[in-house]
């Protein structure tokens, strides 16, 4: 992971009440990566049975956005911490629109 990926995981995961040693965060920041990824497979294979947009297995804005709300759920993390949707004040459809191509680029366009 990224440095700024493992600093902002580090702040969600205290924002969620989590407060370990460096030692723990680290392993717990791990589990929310490997959490992300087991989301991402499930949503890639999801997209690819059911032909979701324009290229099956390829995720949207909002697919992405939602498997890491998802998956940041589990571990108390705000739905607006790195890797979800950084503006909770605007629906998410908006805010994709506005700036998701600054993250996904080459996502799905569905």
């Amino acid at each position: 992971m990224a440095r700024s990926t493992v600093v902002n995981l580090a702040a969600g995961l205290e924002k969620s009440g989590f407060h370990g040693s460096f030692t723990e965060m680290r392993a717990k920041i791990k589990k929310v990566g490997l959490e992300v990824a087991r989301q991402h497979a499930i949503f890639v294979e999801i997209d690819r049975k059911q032909k979701i947009g324009s290229v099956a297995g390829l995720l949207s804005l909002s697919q992405v956005a939602k498997y890491h709300h998802i998956a940041f759920a589990k571990f108390g993390i705000p739905s607006n911490f790195y890797g979800g949707t950084w503006l909770f004040i605007i629906p998410d459809s908006l805010e994709l629109e506005a700036y998701g191509h600054l993250y996904c680029h080459d996502c799905d366009l569905a």
